[in-house]
């Protein structure tokens, strides 16, 4: 006899929602951290957020499952994923095909398509880290060019200021010399 292995399903389905959770937790701390004002963060964010609360396309949440609540998997105020074990394994005993849909279809527009395709796209050359590394490393680069510029500057000035102050202590001295001089012809 062949029958559905319920609890690998709800494991494997469980390291979904730790592994979505475990992004969600990394950008909150790049969004409360240094990274706080980086629009790319917020985008990986905002699409996290935007694949989630979109529903399968085509699919009547009526009649079938078409958004993740259905299936036993809500998201939390915190934006995070919590598995209800009961209402999933109830979900999946009513309709198997309908959640196997949620996650992967052969239109790749299951929540499991959507974000590794999301993912992929934005740990690829040209996404969104890539691209923001890329522009932070420029800056980087430029400040670092500023910088050597302005202690170039600062040195040369100080050399300056150094040679203008030696200048001036040897003529105030050869002046003091001279009022010496004076003060004692006068005497």
């Amino acid at each position: 006899t062949m029958t559905s292995d319920s609890s690998g399903i709800a494991t494997s389905l469980q390291g979904f929602v730790d592994a979505y959770n475990q992004v969600k937790s990394a950008v909150d701390s790049a969004r409360s951290g240094s990274l706080k004002a980086n629009a790319s963060v917020l985008a990986i964010q905002q699409k996290l957020t935007s694949i989630l609360s979109t529903p399968i396309p085509g699919v009547d949440a009526t009649t079938s499952y078409a958004y993740l609540a259905q299936a036993g998997i809500s998201i939390q105020k915190d934006g995070s994923l919590k598995l209800d074990q009961t209402a999933f394994n109830k979900a999946l005993s009513a309709n198997p095909t309908a959640v196997a849909n949620l996650f992967g279809n052969t239109s790749s527009t299951g929540f499991g398509d959507r974000l590794s395709s999301a993912v992929n796209d934005l740990l690829g050359p040209n996404g969104v880290i890539e691209t923001s590394k890329t522009s932070i490393n420029t800056l980087i680069t430029s400040e670092t060019s500023l910088q050597t510029s302005l202690s170039a500057k600062l040195s040369a000035r100080q050399t300056m200021y150094t040679q203008q102050y030696t200048a001036l202590n040897a003529v105030l001295s050869k002046m003091q010399q001279s009022t010496s001089n004076l003060a004692n012809l006068l005497a």
